[in-house]
């Protein structure tokens, strides 16, 4: 109970904690994992100081005149402290379920891709942000990501110059991103798709989500989702890796879109 109790206050003082390390990437598993390594660092250290803790106190009871002869090796030993350990890993079971809800309030523990439509596949990433300044050093800094995978070894995909810049508006959002063909490994299956990445403005709530679309040009259909879904991870971990950039970074990347579109479109 004092265990549960201390690790049920633990993760009430640590809320604000739980929603910045899901900002910056972590799952609801990954998460529940920090909770229940932090219960097995009790457990443990627990049940190896009360066992020597038990070796000075036997020796003062010598001491005392109270003879008691005991058995640090004896398999009930062995069995009693594990018996407590399993009982602390036990308890902390409920409060590592709730840590994991507070990032994502449903069943699925682990975000995951949806199936593409035929040769077609729209995902909507799990990051958002409010600010035009913030978005604006995402587009370069996943631009670059872009870039950095034109050489033939690239792992994952290869990216096919040109890349083009893209920007529309309606009424109600304001869609900016990129637009190139890439090859995804590994390269002899032939496999061709035109990416989309995208920033996706809605005008009335000013909230910008990220979106990646998929076309598959060549290649079989089964090897194509299978290697697109590697090509996904990757544009989605290196949007989340935005926020665990140092901000004299951000503000570099932010002030280069200009010059990357300008680029771009001439």
């Amino acid at each position: 109970l004092v265990i549960f109790s201390l690790m049920i206050s633990s993760l009430e003082e640590r809320r604000r904690e739980i929603h910045v390390l899901s900002s910056v990437g972590l799952s609801p598993f990954h998460v529940a994992f920090l909770f229940m390594a932090e219960s097995v660092v009790y457990s443990v250290v627990g049940g190896l100081l009360g066992y020597l803790a038990s070796i000075p106190l036997v020796i003062s009871c010598a001491s005392l005149g109270l003879e008691l002869q005991l058995n640090y090796a004896s398999t009930a030993v062995v069995l009693s402290t594990a018996m407590i350990m399993i009982a602390i890993l036990a308890v902390t079971l409920y409060p590592v379920y709730i840590a994991s809800k507070l990032i994502t309030p449903s069943y699925e523990r682990k975000w995951r891709a949806p199936p593409p439509k035929g040769d077609k596949w729209e995902i909507q990433l799990p990051f958002t942000a409010t600010q035009d300044e913030e978005v604006d050093g995402i587009l370069s800094y996943i631009y670059e990501m872009i870039m950095e995978h034109k050489m033939e070894d690239s792992k994952v995909f290869r990216t096919s110059l040109p890349v083009k810049f893209i920007e529309q508006k309606t009424d109600k959002m304001v869609v900016r991103g990129f637009e190139f063909k890439a090859m995804l490994a590994p390269y002899d299956l032939g496999i061709v798709q035109i990416a989309h990445i995208l920033d996706i403005k809605d005008l009335v709530s000013n909230r910008h989500t990220f979106l990646v679309k998929m076309e598959r040009m060549a290649g079989s259909r089964g090897s194509w989702r299978t290697h697109g879904r590697e090509f996904i991870d990757v544009v989605r971990k290196q949007i989340l890796l935005w926020r665990s950039l140092e901000p004299s970074k951000r503000v570099e990347y932010q002030k280069r879109l200009s010059k990357i579109i300008s680029e771009l479109i001439t």
